[in-house]
């Protein structure tokens, strides 16, 4: 009996904890993601305008539209 209070007196400690923990790490998590996909916006941003100014300007992969479509999207 003894045992099991002070594995419960356990638990009641470490679970807030362990939730604080959780919750720490998706916020970081999520800013990571959100700045991760910032980056990843402006690098294929700038490939495509460097490819459409390298290529043809109305090139159907890299043109105005489509990079504005690909900036709105995220």
């Amino acid at each position: 009996m003894q045992q099991r209070q002070k594995i419960m007196a356990i638990l009641y400690v470490v679970e807030p904890i362990k939730k604080q923990v959780q919750i720490s790490l998706c916020g970081v998590i999520s800013i990571y993601n959100r700045r991760f996909f910032e980056i990843l916006k402006i690098l294929l941003y700038d490939l495509c305008n460097e490819k459409a100014s390298t290529y043809a300007k109305n090139s159907s992969k890299c043109n105005k539209k489509q990079s504005k479509k690909f900036s709105t999207a995220f």
